[in-house]
């Protein structure tokens, strides 16, 4: 509609003012509208909600403006050529749909009750036209075989005979319903339409012309569009990709019959695929050059027979021949391996005596050093070049040997580690097991000390309980408790669990302090060692005390001269250091007791014992202290 139109709206009593001019007039619906502040005419304004196009529906709305009394309305003007106008949101929105291109002015005016002017607004809009554009659908791509690049290629185009969805699109999208009229050319047959959406059928290569009007659901055009799309694909293109695709891949596949050695088989599936393609001058070739080869594979098979007869009566000079001439007509796989398997067997033959005399006399020279696993190498190598019935029989005995020293290894690493664990008894039975397998002196004579072990711990045992049982007798069951703990761990005994036990129940489970078999000067040398180690650690660490308590544990389970000299040069400065350091506690002690003094002295006593610079300065400080207590008046 081309015209001019003003709409007023009041809530007073809910009556409609309108007036009408021009050609036209349009009939708005409005309501009342309030607000909480006076109004200020220049906040009043006419807002596009978004861009205006022809055919589609634009929206106005009213925003700026407040006010606080109730009998206002609002009178809308439009000037242009417009269709579909209506009010909206109590008269605060204007919604109507362009014609055209042509500008059109919209006008607002806000009343009073009175009709009064309380502010007004304008705004003047340019619809644009939609864009219309024709795109093909997304459908599986055009895939063809490319001969010389050997890959399969994408092709841009439509296959004729082949069904092919378009779809007309509008730019920006359209929210309302779209009605479509499409038109194509002469070759083109239209399978189908539905809505924007049209499928076609290409009859011939060529251009593929396609045009489409579109509307809204009223019939009101909102744009046209053609196109010219590419139809480069045949059926019969694509059938002869997928034929010459199959031909290389099955020539292909001959190629990787050929390497596995089916060479036969090779040649047979390369003439299928040359009967598939029989026009592709390069798989021809290819094929002809794989016939050749194959005469070539023929020849080497003949020589290899021939090789594998001589070599199985033993003429490996003539095998060898055989193989080589084998080679030279087609290199087998394996022949190489023959080749030189051959050239080993002739090799072997001209010095297995040698070789054979040297490998028994270094088995020899192995065999009386004991070094019976290297003897049996040597051995077995000479007896596989020249058998020799005395030599496998010496074999046997080696190996029967070097298990049964096996055995006997295993069995010591067994006592080792009950030994370990305090299991005595178990490690003695390991031990005398060891040396019934394999005698071993050093063995034996561990054996010896571990016997003079257990003896010891059992004597001391015995003299535990008897202490614990008269400890009990003078109801120093605590005492008692501990003697009969340090005899279990010396040995066990039943009737000492049992007391002990009865002890524990009666006076409760308590953390005892006892003492080790070391701490009674029982162990073996390898105790006496592994204590030794650790005090010479304390000792450098600077924790005398506990050294000395370590060196005279060890020294009392095994009492070497070299340990006694230690001793007696380390104990009298550890000794020192202990009666200092008890003297410098003892004036500290004075000291923070006020006694400066008797502190004194006793600083002054441990210098004489064991020179000390931090003593010596903090005397100073105590002289320093005492002269100016004297000095000061009493």
């Amino acid at each position: 509609m081309r015209g001019y139109s003003r709409i007023g709206i009041r809530n007073a009593g809910k009556k409609i003012f309108m007036a009408l001019t021009l050609a036209a007039a349009c009939l708005f619906s409005a309501a009342a509208w309030a607000a909480d502040v006076p109004m200020r005419g220049d906040d009043f304004r006419v807002d596009l909600k978004d861009d205006a196009y022809v055919g589609a529906e634009v929206t106005l709305f009213l925003s700026g403006w407040r006010t606080e009394e109730t009998g206002v309305y609002f009178e809308w003007s439009i000037e242009g050529n417009t269709r579909s106008m209506t009010l909206r949101g109590n008269g605060a929105e204007c919604r109507f749909i362009p014609c055209d291109t042509e500008p059109v002015a919209v006008s607002v005016l806000a009343r009073s009750a009175s009709g009064q002017t309380l502010a007004d607004a304008a705004l003047l809009l340019t619809a644009k036209e939609f864009t219309v554009n024709i795109v093909k659908v997304e459908s599986p791509k055009i895939v063809l075989w490319d001969s010389e690049a050997k890959k399969d290629v994408e092709v841009d185009g439509i296959v004729i005979g082949e069904p092919a969805v378009f779809e007309a699109r509008l730019t920006p999208a359209y929210r309302g319903r779209l009605t479509s009229s499409w038109s194509t050319d002469a070759m083109t047959a239209i399978v189908e339409e539905e809505g924007v959406r049209i499928t076609v059928e290409r009859g011939d290569v060529g251009d593929m012309e396609l045009a489409v009007s579109l509307a809204d659901d009223k019939g009101f055009p909102l744009g046209h569009a053609s196109g010219r799309f590419a139809v480069a694909v045949t059926p019969a293109r694509i059938d002869d990709s997928v034929r010459r695709k199959n031909a290389w891949a099955r020539w292909l596949e001959a190629q990787g019959e050929w390497k596995s050695g089916e060479f036969d088989l090779a040649l047979d599936t390369a003439k299928k695929a040359l009967d598939s393609d029989k026009d592709n001058p390069e798989l021809a070739a290819l094929v002809d050059g794989m016939s050749a080869d194959l005469v070539r594979v023929e020849r080497a098979r003949k020589f290899v027979s021939e090789a594998e007869a001589l070599s199985g009566e033993q003429k490996f000079s003539d095998a060898l021949k055989a193989y080589r001439r084998a080679k030279a007509a087609w290199s087998l796989d394996g022949i190489d391996q023959s080749i030189e398997k051959m050239e080993a067997e002739v090799e072997k033959l001209r010095v297995a005596a040698q070789r054979a005399t040297w490998l028994k006399e270094t088995a020899n020279a192995y065999d009386q050093e004991n070094r019976f696993a290297e003897a049996v190498k040597f051995y077995r190598e000479s007896v596989a070049i020249v058998p020799d019935e005395t030599l496998s029989q010496r074999i046997k005995r080696i190996e029967n040997r070097l298990a049964t020293s096996s055995k006997a290894a295993a069995t010591i690493e067994e006592a080792r580690k009950a030994e370990a664990a305090r299991n005595l008894s178990v490690a003695v039975a390991k031990y005398k097991e060891a040396i019934a397998l394999e005698p071993n002196p050093a063995v034996e004579s561990h054996l010896k000390e571990l016997d003079s072990v257990i003896s010891d711990r059992k004597a001391k045992a015995a003299q535990l309980r008897r202490e614990a049982q008269e400890l009990q007798k003078k109801r120093d069951d605590a005492t008692a408790l501990v003697r009969w703990r340090e005899s279990i761990g010396l040995w066990p005994d039943a009737e000492a669990e049992k007391h002990a036990a009865e002890l524990e129940k009666k006076l409760g489970k308590k953390d005892l302090a006892l003492r080790t078999p070391e701490d009674f000067g029982i162990g073996t040398a390898a105790d006496a060692k592994r204590i030794l180690a650790e005090a010479h650690e304390l000792y450098k660490d600077g924790k005398y005390s506990d050294a000395l308590s370590l060196y005279r544990k060890s020294y009392a389970i095994r009492s070497t001269p070299e340990l006694k000299n230690w001793l007696d040069k380390v104990e009298p400065p550890i000794r020192a250091i202990g009666q200092a350091n008890a003297l410098i506690k003892r004036g500290n002690d004075l000291y923070r007791n006020g006694k400066l003094v008797e502190a004194l002295a006793a600083y002054k006593e441990s210098l004489k014992i064991r020179p000390n610079d931090q003593v010596d300065e903090f005397v100073k400080h105590v002289e320093s202290e005492l002269s100016l207590t004297a000095k000061r008046p009493q």
